[in-house]
């Protein structure tokens, strides 16, 4: 049960992507083969990728795996690389802590707003920026932490 919560961001993820490629799948074999047409489809197919982006985004920056330009960092030497690569962990949880507050009130105020098709409300939508930011603060505090551990030793 704990690698469950442990990996939940990446549950959700595949999830919402597969949703994405079936229900797109779905709407477009039924909307040129059959003349049948599914209004909610594009509004459940943009409502899950939202929800991919996010997760999948904090899932990649638990596992360090986010694109990165390390030219300048690569010239320092293995220690400096380490000190470097905490200040940017740093820097991302300051962004990070800064988004996920503002996401909050974002969510906050669309608590009423419902999506046109599916009247889901906007909040559940907004979520996945709040959930996805505030795992990317999670993660960079440990990441910060490891890397101090590793730099003391």
């Amino acid at each position: 049960m704990l690698n469950f919560i442990k990996n939940l961001d990446e549950y959700i993820a595949g999830i919402m992507l597969t949703l994405v490629v079936v229900v797109v799948s779905l709407n477009v074999f039924c909307r040129y083969l059959l003349g049948i047409v599914f209004n909610w489809a594009e509004e459940l197919a943009t409502i899950s990728f939202i929800w991919c982006v996010y997760c999948g985004t904090a899932a990649a920056y638990k596992k360090n795996e986010h694109i990165g330009i390390n030219v300048l960092v690569n010239l320092l030497p293995e220690k400096g690389r380490k000190i470097a690569a905490t200040f940017v962990d740093i820097f991302n949880l300051i962004l990070c802590l800064s988004i996920t507050y503002l996401s909050i009130t974002m969510m906050q105020s669309s608590i009423n707003k419902l999506t046109p098709v599916m009247r889901i409300p906007y909040a559940l939508v907004n979520f996945s920026v709040t959930l996805g930011f505030g795992l990317m603060s999670i993660y960079a505090i440990n990441h910060i932490v490891t890397r101090l551990k590793g730099i003391e030793e």
